[in-house]
């Protein structure tokens, strides 16, 4: 589905900043069955407390794929993090956001 990652969004930027706390936030994530870092995802958003939407990719049928596509052309790959309808990132982007804003710690 996703080609190559693309440097943070305007988005993340801005949440890194925002006084609005990531949990009252809409969380989207969108998942690919065996993908690793999907569950790694998943497992941040529980270690952090956030409220998610998971939402699987061979669920959501063809269109609304290519709709997704067209939505985020810049979503190098699996996991796929949505807040608020902004694409933010993966994995790594979504845990520098989470560290940041204190949610989660580097260690355990």
């Amino acid at each position: 589905f996703f080609s190559t990652p693309t440097p943070p969004t305007p988005m993340l930027r801005s949440l890194v900043g925002s006084e609005m706390c990531i949990r009252d936030r809409n969380i989207t994530i969108y998942t690919n069955e065996g993908c690793i870092w999907c569950t790694r995802t998943k497992e941040l958003m529980v270690r952090a407390n956030v409220e998610y939407t998971e939402v699987k990719w061979n669920d959501i049928g063809v269109e609304n794929q290519l709709k997704l596509k067209t939505r985020w052309p810049e979503a190098g790959g699996f996991p796929v993090v949505v807040i608020d309808d902004e694409y933010i990132g993966g994995l790594v982007d979504v845990a520098k956001l989470f560290l940041k804003k204190g949610l989660v710690t580097s260690g355990s």
